[in-house]
C-alpha cells in the first residue's frame, strides 16, 4: 500500500512538473515569437542603415573628388601667379634698363 501511495505521489508530482514545463514552454514560445518579430524589424533597420551608409559614402567620395579637383585648380592658379610674377619682375628689370639707357643718352 505504501508503495502504491508513493507511486501516486510521484505521478502527481510529475504531472505538476509537466504542467509547469508546459506553462514555461508556452511563455518561451511567446518570447521567441516576440524576439523573431523584433529581429525582423532590426534586420530591416540594418538594411536601411547599410543603404544610407552606402549613399553617404558615395557622396563623401564625390565631395572628396571635387575637393581634389579644386586643389588642382588652385595649384595651377598658384603656378600661373608665380609665372606672372616672374614675367612682371622681368619686365620691370627691362624697363629699368631702358630707363637707364634713355637717361644716358
Amino acid at each position: 500500500m505504501d508503495a502504491l501511495q508513493l507511486l501516486e505521489e510521484k505521478i502527481s508530482s510529475l504531472v505538476g512538473m509537466i504542467q509547469e514545463l508546459k506553462k514555461k514552454n508556452k511563455q518561451l514560445g511567446e518570447q521567441v515569437g516576440a524576439l523573431g518579430k523584433e529581429n525582423k524589424e532590426l534586420v530591416s533597420k540594418h538594411a536601411k542603415a547599410t543603404e544610407e551608409n552606402s549613399r553617404l559614402l558615395a557622396q563623401a567620395q564625390s565631395l572628396e573628388k571635387k575637393a581634389l579637383e579644386g586643389n588642382d585648380q588652385i595649384d595651377e592658379l598658384n603656378q600661373e601667379k608665380a609665372l606672372t610674377k616672374v614675367a612682371v619682375d622681368d619686365l620691370l628689370e627691362r624697363l629699368k634698363s631702358i630707363d637707364s639707357l634713355v637717361e644716358k643718352q
